[in-house]
């Protein structure tokens, strides 16, 4: 009985600690460089400005992105 209880708590403690190895490498901590402090999180890119259409390109004003014809974010910058 010990035995099988001592095997549980080794398989749990194997599986959190996998599941938390995970979870912390997916983290996307400071990604950009100073030169491009905008970090677009869906797109997973840096940018100069603050939105961007999803196509390359990185706008200073949300009309200007908008007058691309895509669909555009707002970018945040990193701490």
């Amino acid at each position: 009985m010990k035995k099988n209880l001592l095997s549980i708590f080794g398989l749990a403690l194997a599986i959190c600690c996998v599941v938390g190895y995970t979870s912390c490498s997916k983290l996307e901590i400071n990604k950009c460089k100073t030169s491009d402090p905008y970090y677009c999180g869906s797109a997973k890119t840096c940018c100069k400005y603050q939105y961007y259409d999803g196509h390359h390109t990185c706008w200073e004003t949300m009309s200007a992105c908008r007058s691309s014809g895509y669909a555009c974010e707002t970018c945040h910058i990193e701490d």
